[in-house]
């Protein structure tokens, strides 16, 4: 029997650690627990906090604040934005649901090239223009297409050769890939902050008897 995600424990202890509040100097201190330090100034006009933590510790850290200062926070600086593990889907588990009921020749082959197609990208960059929309992700090159969502060809992580189309709506970058084994649809939303940008992925295939779906989420780099 396999043992349970590490994403689900990891979320699953988050949700219930302790943030232990430490005092530096003056008005400032340090907020420890999961997602890494929080620094916190308090001051008579509200609360500015260097980073914030992770959703699912959320109601601790707001009771840590709480102690320091009965002000609202007024401003939040993020100084990194990568891949958060904690609230970003398990693909490896999607991935299984979706090959579970093929045969148990084509299961390992689609498994191996799912989990290929649909690794967790570690850092996403996103340019516009008024002509060109751009996403690199990781260290690979970037894919650069037309603004108004014509396709350009391009060649896939497996070498598989698609369609590719991208097109921004205010707030939301919708992302197609289309080739002969199915389509896939990356849709990027940021939050009205910017500081969250969510990846809602969509893929169909002949060869699958079910949608695959999940979603990956990032934090902003400042």
């Amino acid at each position: 029997m396999e043992g349970e995600s590490p994403v689900i424990i990891i979320r699953n202890a988050a949700a219930t650690a302790k943030i232990n509040v430490t005092k530096l100097r003056g008005k400032i201190s340090v907020l420890e627990g999961p997602g890494g330090n929080i620094t916190v100034l308090t001051g008579r006009e509200g609360t500015v906090l260097v980073d914030a933590g992770i959703t699912a510790s959320r109601p601790q850290i707001t009771e840590a604040l709480a102690s320091l200062s009965d002000g609202p926070v007024k401003h939040l600086i993020n100084t990194h934005w990568h891949f958060d593990h904690t609230d970003s889907d398990n693909t490896n588990e999607v991935i299984e649901t979706a090959v579970e009921k093929l045969n148990f020749v084509m299961r390992d082959i689609a498994r191996g090239r799912l989990k290929k197609l649909n690794p967790a990208y570690r850092q996403v960059a996103v340019t516009s223009s008024p002509n060109e929309i751009s996403v690199a992700v990781d260290n690979q090159p970037p894919l650069r297409t037309p603004a108004k969502g014509a396709p350009v060809a391009w060649v896939g992580p497996d070498g598989g050769k698609v369609n590719a189309s991208m097109q921004l709506t205010g707030r939301l970058l919708a992302q197609t890939f289309t080739s002969a084994d199915g389509r896939r649809v990356n849709d990027y939303t940021l939050s009205p902050d910017g500081r969250t940008l969510t990846m809602q992925v969509t893929e169909t295939s002949p060869g699958l008897s079910q949608t695959i779906t999940y979603k990956q989420v990032y934090r902003r780099v400042s």
